[in-house]
């Protein structure tokens, strides 16, 4: 049995996504694939430019494939999970009353967000206000 399952995967403003569900754990966590000339192609999550994105929890993964799926040279891989403090995990022993479960509607639009700030000339914006 595999440990995660695919929940959802599409194209958003020209970025390949996709939705994936921790079998185990039942968190979900969200990919989005920048293009080989992206400024985050080959860049590891936590480096700069890569560093700069505001995303759910932070970046937590950069692969040239995303989990469970062939390679694609013409593609890099950045994501995220929803399993940090305030997260419920339906799977974790320990919860608190206040955790929130992040659904696909909720890591849907993190994925939207980060699409934005993944735009040309929006992620030269977003680079240059983090330098200064």
């Amino acid at each position: 049995m595999s440990v995660m399952s695919v929940v959802c995967e599409g194209v958003i403003n020209n970025f390949p996504v996709l939705i994936i569900k921790h079998e185990k754990m039942g968190h979900l966590c969200g990919y989005i694939a920048v293009p080989e000339g992206h400024p985050c192609y080959r860049k590891h999550y936590d480096q700069e430019p890569a560093l700069s994105l505001s995303v759910h929890g932070g970046l937590t993964y950069s692969e040239g494939h995303p989990p469970m799926k062939e390679g694609d040279k013409q593609w890099w891989w950045l994501g995220f999970d929803c399993a940090h403090s305030g997260d419920l995990v339906p799977g974790y022993y320990f919860r608190n009353s206040e955790d929130v479960y992040r659904d696909e509607t909720y890591v849907m639009e993190q994925l939207r967000e980060m699409s934005v700030q993944l735009a040309p000339e929006e992620f030269m914006r977003l680079v240059h206000k983090e330098k200064k």
